[in-house]
């Protein structure tokens, strides 16, 4: 059981849970459900402080403090904390067990205090997602909890962590420029989503043609050398490659597609597009 794993720290009052509460490194867990060692006993709160998991039992929380409760809850999600809503005891256990042993802690503690507090744990809980799917487990829960919490721009920093760009690409450019143009660069690739397109199965052929034009235009506006666009699952690799086999090249096209890789099991496929800066007039001088 998790708790008998875990050193805690008695927490003796409410304002002890809002201090907790609205640090960018705990995670909640909110038990409303009494499957906790906590809630079995009688405990409305637990903290570890080797895992950083903040337990609150709602059904043993005074009732004369549930306004309080709702404060501490309200507060976390303002300020950005995440906050589980724990249904089932195997999946506490599985984030604790991700948490000591997995080197994507390395990515978080790098990022802690560069990115603004939101996009940061939309990547914490995108980083824990990604190593489930990778234990073939089903995710699709959890990616609509991303969305719901974070919009478009959470769904986006998802699935640019699952392809790899958060260790990839953003750790080394920001080593290799400064943090304003780092910045820059990330707010252009996470909200407006310049540098990635992920095909998914609401997308057909035609419709990833529009989508196709509309990153060309962001490619122009935004000065970038290129984008990709990534697809996963046998129908979102089949419309990817159906669309650039059925493509028809123009004279005007200031870009070459290349294949970046394709996978059998499971099925992906990512492709590159660079723009070509056009050379310079010669004159004859």
């Amino acid at each position: 059981m998790p708790s008998k794993k875990k050193s805690s720290k008695k927490l003796n009052s409410a304002e002890d849970i809002k201090e907790l509460a609205s640090k960018k490194d705990v995670t909640i867990f909110l038990d409303e459900d009494g499957i906790t060692d906590e809630a079995k006993m009688g405990s409305p709160w637990s903290y570890s402080r080797k895992n950083k998991i903040l337990t609150i039992v709602s059904k043993n929380w005074d009732p004369k403090d549930r306004s309080i409760l709702l404060e501490i809850i309200k507060k976390a999600f303002k300020s950005g904390g995440l906050i589980w809503k724990s249904t089932k005891e195997e999946i506490l256990e599985s984030y604790i067990r991700y948490y000591k042993e997995s080197p994507d802690q390395n990515i978080l503690r790098f990022f802690s205090d560069i990115l603004p507090i939101d996009d940061y744990t939309a990547l914490k809980l995108a980083l824990y997602l990604r190593d489930e799917q990778k234990k073939g487990k089903n995710i699709s829960n959890y990616k609509k909890d991303i969305r719901d919490r974070f919009g478009e721009r959470g769904a986006n920093i998802a699935n640019l962590c699952t392809a790899g760009y958060f260790e990839s690409e953003f750790l080394p450019l920001y080593n290799s420029i400064s943090k304003e143009a780092f910045l820059e660069y990330y707010e252009i690739t996470v909200g407006k989503k310049a540098r990635a397109l992920f095909v998914h199965r609401g997308i057909n052929e035609d419709q990833l043609g529009i989508e196709f034009e509309v990153m060309l235009q962001k490619a122009t506006k935004y000065h970038m050398e290129g984008f990709r666009i990534h697809g996963i699952g046998t129908q979102n690799v089949s419309t990817i490659k159906n669309f650039f086999n059925n493509r028809v090249n123009s004279p005007e096209d200031n870009f070459i597609v290349k294949r970046e890789y394709e996978k059998v099991d499971p099925p992906a496929v990512e492709y590159e597009v660079i723009i070509q800066t056009p050379l310079p007039i010669n004159n004859g001088d």
